[in-house]
């Protein structure tokens, strides 16, 4: 039996149809354990709710806000979903700071008035 090194695509010269089936079948088997590998490791999903307080932002910066989410790590993209928007062209963003927690950013990008 030839060893699986032999099967792989860069190391083959000359296919038949049997050799090409079995070529294209290894490949699916090592994609699907991949995929497999991909999903067992996926972690679950966090929910997090708090009431910030921004204040006032000026022109031109940013204010962060903290949030505490159990289990959150550098593994996570947090997304923000605020309830009500309490100014106009406001950007909103969030990382994970630290672990178990997420830092919700506010930013004024308007020019001085």
């Amino acid at each position: 039996m030839a060893s699986s090194g032999q099967w792989r695509p860069s190391n083959l010269t000359d296919l038949t149809r049997k050799d090409a089936a079995h070529v294209v079948n290894q490949l699916f088997r090592e994609t699907n354990a991949r995929i497999d590998n991909l999903v067992d490791n996926t972690p679950a999903s966090f929910a997090g709710q708090a009431i910030l307080n921004f204040g006032t932002i000026p022109a031109q910066s940013c204010v962060d806000r903290p949030v505490y989410v159990t289990g959150a790590s550098q593994q996570h993209v947090p997304h923000e979903a605020p309830s009500n928007t309490p100014g106009s062209n406001l950007h909103w963003s969030s990382y994970v700071s630290q672990q178990n927690q997420v830092t919700v950013r506010v930013c004024n990008p308007q020019g001085p008035a």
